[in-house]
């Protein structure tokens, strides 16, 4: 079920800690979850979840969470006072009649009476706090619009913040670089949301760094070609096999992967990396238990 609610609270974490489970006193009760931001005294919440009972008291239980911002510029004036310690009601107006929906473009102290020094300086402060909630609430609906759930949304901002609607469009299958979400988050409808289709180069691309991730989670870090193209072609549901070789060797152009002929073999090329700071690392420390 969707809970809006206000903070009036945050018992968990504490102000200084970093943390991502909170524990939040609200209008309607203690709610706790995760959340990928700290959210302010008096900001309303839109949460979704379920209500339960601990230790015989009811409290809401929410997987994800997203700020509940007004949409119509006065309601948002309203609400930027209402976060702002020192401007009251009547400063509010006073913003609204002179500025009207132009209000965000009050950037000088004095300008409207009341609204200066301190008081000023903490109107624009949360005005900027405000700007960047609304840009994330806005990418995350557009994410949400194009099949990725709340979670996945807010975990895809936290990584790419202003960027994430155009690190998206250009290749939804990036979506595989944040931790928890793998090639399966994204196959299953995220991509259609993009008109990727089943033979796109993005997909088999996709397909073949996480079969290669798959084959390697045992601590190796080579494959062998044969049972990589096999592995591929299950995961894409049987694609033509020369499409999974013109990827592989596109990749292997651009240094993604790493081949040896001889044994038809390949690696990542981080791995590769990885393996040979290793070697190199050993080598050193065993001739210098020789010299």
């Amino acid at each position: 079920m969707e809970l809006q609610a206000k903070v009036e609270r945050i018992h968990y974490p504490p102000p200084n800690q970093d943390g991502d489970w909170y524990i939040i006193k609200t209008d309607k009760g203690t709610v706790k979850g995760t959340m990928s931001w700290r959210p302010d005294e008096s900001e309303p919440l839109k949460l979704e979840g379920d209500w339960t009972v601990y230790q015989g008291r009811k409290e809401f239980k929410f997987k994800s969470a997203r700020a509940d911002l007004p949409i119509s510029p006065e309601a948002q004036l309203k609400y930027v006072c209402e976060m702002t310690k020192g401007v009251g009601y009547a400063i509010e107006r006073r913003i609204y009649d002179q500025w009207g929906d132009e209000w965000t473009e009050l950037i000088e102290p004095d300008v409207v009476k009341g609204l200066n020094g301190r008081t000023f300086e903490r109107f624009r402060d949360t005005l900027d706090q405000f700007k960047t909630k609304r840009e994330m609430a806005e990418a995350v609906a557009w994410l949400m619009d194009h099949n990725l759930t709340v979670t996945m949304a807010q975990a895809a901002w936290t990584k790419w913040e202003k960027e994430v609607i155009g690190v998206v469009k250009a290749d939804c299958y990036r979506l595989t670089e944040l931790t928890n979400f793998g090639f399966a988050n994204v196959d299953k409808s995220i991509r259609h949301a993009f008109e990727i289709g089943d033979t796109d180069p993005r997909r088999i691309r996709a397909a073949v760094e996480y079969s290669m991730k798959q084959m390697t989670a045992n601590g190796s870090t080579i494959v062998n070609w044969y049972p990589l193209k096999d592995h591929t072609q299950t995961v894409l549901g049987g694609v033509q096999h020369q499409l999974i070789v013109d990827c592989v060797r596109g990749m292997i152009g651009d240094g993604a992967l790493v081949a040896f002929p001889e044994s038809r073999d390949i690696a990542l090329q981080r791995d590769h990396e990885n393996a040979q700071i290793v070697f190199e690392f050993i080598t050193k420390k065993n001739n210098e238990v020789i010299l």
